[in-house]
């Protein structure tokens, strides 16, 4: 039903995608768009998974209402800039302290290859990958994890630009390169906060002075308190990208043979970029 839409949510996301952005052969266009064949073979929930997922966005349920809320820097009004601070967490909110964990190399890359299809080789699938092999950024990644190469398949099967591909395969590596999780206990000010919104927690015996986190997951208890568990948040990750990609040229393809507008191969897994 209508009633149960967050309809502001849904404006303020499409005008977030509209936003102009310049492409790596300097022509401009969106900074996201989706153009996905809905499965009948799937279920309502899996092709809303899939949507979301190739619209690097989530849609929590707040106050009897879905939301659309899109995973980026945390403005309230355009995919880049500042982020809006839902909360500045300080020890005076914090119930029985602060647990930190550092997630170590465990589901860290440092190449990431999205496979879209392309609307250019008959809708066959194509392959972008982020970074470029003996790009700046490939070669600073590759020193940091001691030359060992981690790399990723994602499936985008929403996605038709391979500028957006390769904007999105930066998103993802660059999220699984920040490793520092928080959870804890909070006093009921922390009622109005959301998965996905941005928090700044200041806590002196840990080093942390307004420290961005976003909201991964959050529980309100019966004793009215807040358990929250947030993931390090940099509004850098998600500047859109167009450098220091791999795109590839576009073969055609006959059109009598025929194309695959819908998903890759199975052993290929959807991008896990909801907040």
């Amino acid at each position: 039903a209508n009633d149960r839409i967050g309809f502001t949510s849904f404006k303020v996301a499409s005008i977030k995608f509209d936003t102009t952005v310049t492409y790596q052969n300097n022509q401009t266009g969106k900074i996201l768009e989706n153009n996905i064949v809905v499965s009948t073979s799937r279920t309502m929930l899996e092709n809303v998974q899939t949507m979301l997922q190739n619209m690097r966005s989530g849609m929590p349920y707040i106050q009897g209402k879905f939301n659309l809320k899109l995973l980026d820097t945390g403005h309230a009004s355009t995919p880049g800039g500042t982020p809006e601070i839902a909360y500045a967490v300080t020890e005076r909110e914090l119930i029985g302290g602060l647990v930190v964990e550092g997630l170590g190399h465990r589901d860290q890359y440092n190449q990431i290859k999205a496979v879209y299809p392309d609307p250019e080789s008959n809708w066959e699938l194509n392959e972008v990958i982020y970074p470029e092999v003996g790009s700046a950024t490939d070669i600073a990644l590759l020193a940091e994890d001691n030359g060992r190469r981690l790399t990723q398949d994602i499936s985008l099967e929403g996605i038709t630009n391979p500028n957006l591909a390769g904007d999105i395969a930066s998103v993802v590596l660059l999220r699984s390169r920040k490793k520092k999780m928080v959870s804890f206990t909070a006093t009921a000010e922390l009622h109005d906060t959301i998965v996905g919104d941005i928090i700044t927690i200041t806590y002196p015996s840990l080093g942390m002075t307004t420290a961005k986190f976003r909201i991964t997951s959050l529980h309100i208890t019966a004793d009215y308190t807040v358990q929250i568990t947030a993931l390090e948040h940099d509004p850098t990750v998600y500047d859109f990208t167009n450098t220091d990609i791999y795109i590839p040229d576009p073969v055609y393809i006959s059109p009598a043979v025929p194309g695959n507008p819908y998903f890759p191969p199975a052993q290929l897994e959807n991008a896990q970029i909801t907040a």
